[in-house]
C-alpha cells in the first residue's frame, strides 16, 4: 500500500471537530498513511489541497456550517480521490459527489481503511 517510490500514501483529512480530526490521524497512521495536513474549514482546505496535493482525503461534508463542496471540487480538478467521513446519512447541499465513498461517522476503522485502499488504487 505504498506509491511507486516505496513512501506511505498521503493522506489530507479535512474535518472541523479537532478530537475527530486527531483521532481519524492516529486511525491512518497506526495503517501506514502518512497524514499530510488536518484542515478545519473550506478556505484551509482546498489551499491544502492545492499546496500539499496529497494522494487522497477524508472529506467530512459540513465544515463550520459551509458545505465541502469547494474541497471536493478541488480534489477532483486535481484527480485526487477522496472518502467522505460525515455524521449525516447521506450527502447534503450543492455536494453533487454522490459516487464517492462515504464512511458514516463515528468511522468504523476498517471500512474506513478499506474505502481508502479502495480510492488509492
Amino acid at each position: 500500500m505504498s506509491d511507486s517510490n516505496d513512501r506511505p500514501p498521503r493522506i489530507l483529512i479535512v474535518e472541523d471537530e479537532m478530537i475527530l480530526a486527531m483521532d481519524l490521524e492516529q486511525i491512518l497512521q497506526d495503517h501506514g498513511f502518512d497524514v499530510v495536513g488536518v484542515s478545519p474549514s473550506v478556505e484551509r482546505a482546498v489551499q491544502a489541497v492545492t499546496t500539499l496535493r496529497p494522494g487522497a482525503a477524508t472529506l467530512d461534508l459540513n465544515l463550520r456550517g459551509q458545505s465541502s463542496a469547494p474541497v471536493a471540487d478541488a480534489l477532483r480538478g486535481l484527480g485526487i480521490p477522496f472518502v467522505v467521513a460525515s455524521g449525516y446519512t447521506e450527502f447534503i447541499g450543492d455536494f453533487d459527489f454522490q459516487d464517492a465513498p462515504f464512511v458514516r461517522k463515528p468511522v468504523a476503522t476498517e471500512e474506513l481503511i478499506a474505502k481508502l485502499r479502495q480510492v488509492l488504487t
